[in-house]
């Protein structure tokens, strides 16, 4: 490797075992990765343990001294975190509260509603099992009734559909008789 060529592209990635390199982690972990090189990494991590685990040390570890360090020019490529103003985090914070609130209060209500038209209807003697019975048999019923009429409906557009062709058959036919009929002017 050249050393005035820092670029992520230019790390080698696998050691010559075929393990990741400690700059693959550095760079898998900085998110300083190209699509390719990701690729190439995840799979590597979805077969390989002793890589997997390498890669979980890294992650559970202290930042500072889990990374191994990388020549300056690449490390200026990820500057480190800012962290916000106070006034920020307190108005964050209280968005971030009151959308708790609401999505709370959104499923409460859902479930108090539920639970009130489950009363409503229980008390009302729909789940009973003679009432429900009979809704499923007048169900039924509307089902039997519909099929048997758009069965009806179905033959008599089939019967309609064969008519139509049979006479087309039967036009062209008497038309191709008479096309080849002996003509008696020409004798």
């Amino acid at each position: 490797m050249k050393s005035h060529d820092f670029s992520p592209e230019t790390w080698e990635l696998f050691d010559s075992d075929g393990h990741l390199t400690e700059e693959a982690f550095t760079l898998l972990i900085r998110e300083q990765l190209d699509k390719l090189q990701s690729l190439e990494v995840s799979e590597h991590l979805s077969y390989c343990d002793r890589c997997l685990e390498r890669y979980t040390d890294l992650l559970c570890a202290e930042p500072a001294s889990a990374l191994p360090e990388l020549p300056d020019p690449l490390q200026a490529v990820s500057p480190p975190l800012l962290e916000p103003p106070c006034e920020l985090h307190t108005n964050i914070m209280n968005q971030i509260q009151h959308r708790n609130r609401v999505f709370y209060f959104k499923k409460g209500t859902s479930l108090a509603l539920a639970a009130s038209l489950t009363l409503v209807l229980w008390s009302g003697g729909i789940f009973s099992s003679t009432r429900l019975q009979e809704r499923v048999q007048d169900l039924l019923g509307g089902l039997n009734y519909s099929s048997q009429t758009i069965l009806e409906h179905t033959s008599e557009i089939s019967e309609n559909i064969d008519d139509f062709f049979s006479a087309l058959q039967s036009r062209w036919k008497h038309r191709i008789t008479s096309n080849h009929a002996p003509q008696e002017g020409n004798r």
